[in-house]
């Protein structure tokens, strides 16, 4: 479910980029400039605001910042210092938090906070670390493999995480969904609500606690096998499609599929950032649409939801499709296909070879979103950019 949920959030925001990142990127107003060597803010005599960079390296906020703004690093990304508005961070590596941020929004293999976080926060990882030195002021949404809470949190705590250990304080609401969950010594002032596969018995200190046991049922061999089956002739079924698809566009109107391949070899760079910033306005998305409706713009949100959702299915659905269609016409040439039994044959490879991959363990979802990814940049680049003369 998480997964699925990342899945959506990703397409639903990179829609949302098409009509911003055009502008922005042409007109300067944001700084895509990237850093091979280690970064520290307080070297930067060229600081952009909104503050927007990437890094290849490590960077490191030891130096106030008073924007908003977007970073993304291939490794780990420190803040030192106090960081004022709405941050998205993006890291390959680990996020340390050991001074302040007023929102947060994070995605990275490691979070640890041992500093502060004056309002709300939003952390997608594989393990979070929240020391007893840290404070968050205000509520906490956290999804990871690995959630450990040692801090104090004065707002809600909402958590989905494989192992939990809760040893931290919560001011208001604590809610939880964990396959394995241990408590220590906790202060919980709101309501408990907790669904997972341990034993945990905190009714003496809790009794209005509401804990309930995951309903898990062990599958059998048969159907395992089964579900292996169907997986297997649901991928062959949807990649002959996919090919017919694709052979069958390309007679209608053979220059769509070579035109947004050109465009994304000849903007590539641009694609990506596009793919990128639409996965980073997630949370400015919700909040202004939730925020409209609130204020009596119903009318128009809600068609606009729609919309979104039915983007959603399209692009999920068809995110291998246009990966595949695109990678075909830029490796043809190098591949001399010259009849169609070889123009066959390798979209059929192509697409067998995609699917493998988004269905590998281990790597499976990081290559189902990255096919998203890049099936949304195409499209965003496509309808924004011309080709070079």
């Amino acid at each position: 479910m998480k997964k699925k949920i990342c899945a959506i959030l990703l397409v639903l925001v990179c829609f949302f980029s098409f009509t911003n990142v055009k502008a922005a990127s042409e007109s300067n107003f944001i700084d895509l400039q990237a850093y091979a060597d280690i970064y520290r803010l307080s070297e930067d005599s060229d600081v952009s605001l909104p503050f927007v960079k990437f890094f290849n390296e490590k960077a490191t906020f030891d130096k106030k910042l008073d924007k908003s703004g977007l970073s993304i690093a291939s490794k780990t990304i420190d803040i030192e210092e106090n960081i004022k508005g709405v941050h998205t961070i993006v890291s390959g590596d680990t996020v340390n938090i050991k001074g302040s941020m007023e929102y947060g929004f994070i995605i990275s293999s490691n979070v640890v906070i041992s500093g502060t976080i004056e309002k709300d926060v939003v952390i997608l990882a594989e393990s979070i670390f929240i020391t007893d030195t840290a404070n968050i002021g205000g509520d906490i949404i956290a999804m990871a493999n690995t959630i450990e809470l040692k801090g104090n949190v004065a707002g809600n705590f909402i958590g989905n995480s494989d192992n939990f250990l809760m040893e931290g304080k919560v001011q208001k609401d604590f809610r939880v969904l964990s396959n394995s969950m241990t408590f220590g010594e906790t202060t919980i002032n709101g309501n408990i609500y907790i669904e997972t596969n341990s034993e945990l018995n905190i009714s003496d200190k809790y009794p209005n606690a509401v804990v309930n046991k995951i309903q898990t049922r062990i599958m059998t061999e048969a159907e395992k096998k089964d579900q292996i089956i169907n997986t297997i002739l649901k991928s062959i079924t949807a990649i002959i499609l996919f090919t017919l698809l694709n052979m069958l566009i390309r007679k209608i109107n053979p220059n769509l599929f070579v035109n947004l391949a050109n465009k994304f070899k000849n903007h590539s760079s641009y694609g990506v950032i596009a793919g990128v910033l639409g996965l980073t306005t997630i949370p400015f998305v919700i909040f202004i649409l939730i925020l409209l409706s609130m204020f009596g713009a119903g009318v128009v949100t809600t068609p606009l939801l729609v919309v979104y959702i039915a983007l959603i299915v399209v692009i999920i659905s068809l995110a291998k499709f246009i990966t595949g269609s695109v990678i075909y016409e830029l490796a043809k040439d190098k591949l001399k296909v010259n009849n169609k039994l070889k123009e066959l044959g390798i979209l059929l490879a192509i697409y067998t070879v995609l699917y493998i991959l988004c269905y590998m363990p281990y790597i499976s979802w990081f290559m189902t979103m990255a096919t998203i990814l890049f099936s949304s940049g195409i499209i965003i680049t496509g309808f924004t950019r011309k080709n070079k003369e």
